[in-house]
């Protein structure tokens, strides 16, 4: 993807992208302190009006992946430095380019060649505020751009997330990023959804969660 709207640093926030009544649904999704759950099961309808949210930005995108992370006192976790280079896919296909294959919640797993990743939206929907204390990712600007090995700190100086409910961050899908346990008491829902702008190669095809 070219620079376009998410600028050479690799990211852009949409401040106040969605309000109460597109949230309200996600509300409902069951959260359990989960640190990663992968959801499915009709989200795309649920998700609608991210994806319209992002299209004036981006064009026409659609979900193809939602993890669920649930901070709380009863599961505060951490994260390294690391990049996301997988995506899910519908089924399990033999194709070029295409590999470390798994199968995690009966979804199909692999990582596809860097064109592809290039071209996807890693967007992180803020269900609760999000300070300093309350175990936000951060993310290295401009980090999307080079090779990165997991557990190194990436170079140039980091962002810390602050949200509020509502709130869509839109990162490059390769940006290097990490989480801190919160300090505090208190909840910090965030929905990570991948997002897709165009079809994976036949026969290859997304995953519609």
């Amino acid at each position: 993807m070219a620079s376009g709207p998410l600028g050479p640093a690799g990211h852009l926030w949409l401040r106040g992208g969605l309000d109460d009544a597109a949230l309200a649904p996600l509300d409902a999704l069951g959260w359990d302190g989960s640190a990663g759950a992968r959801l499915g099961g009709g989200l795309s309808r649920l998700l609608a009006p991210l994806s319209a949210a992002l299209t004036p930005h981006f064009g026409a995108v659609w979900p193809v992946r939602v993890v669920a992370f649930d901070k709380q006192v009863k599961a505060n976790w951490s994260v390294p430095w690391h990049r996301d280079e997988i995506i899910a896919v519908a089924a399990l296909a033999d194709m070029p380019g295409f590999d470390a294959w798994s199968c995690k919640g009966g979804v199909w797993h692999c990582r596809p060649p860097e064109a592809i990743l290039r071209e996807m939206l890693f967007c992180r929907l803020f269900l609760d505020d999000v300070g300093a204390e309350d175990g936000g990712m951060e993310f290295a600007p401009g980090s999307h751009l080079g090779p990165h090995k997991t557990g190194d700190a990436p170079n140039g100086a980091p962002e810390l997330e602050r949200a509020s409910r509502g709130d869509i961050l839109v990162l490059d899908m390769r940006t290097v990023h990490r989480s801190r346990p919160s300090t505090r008491p208190g909840r910090r829902r965030v929905l990570r959804v991948d997002m897709a702008r165009a079809p994976l190669p036949a026969p290859l095809a997304w995953a519609r969660p």
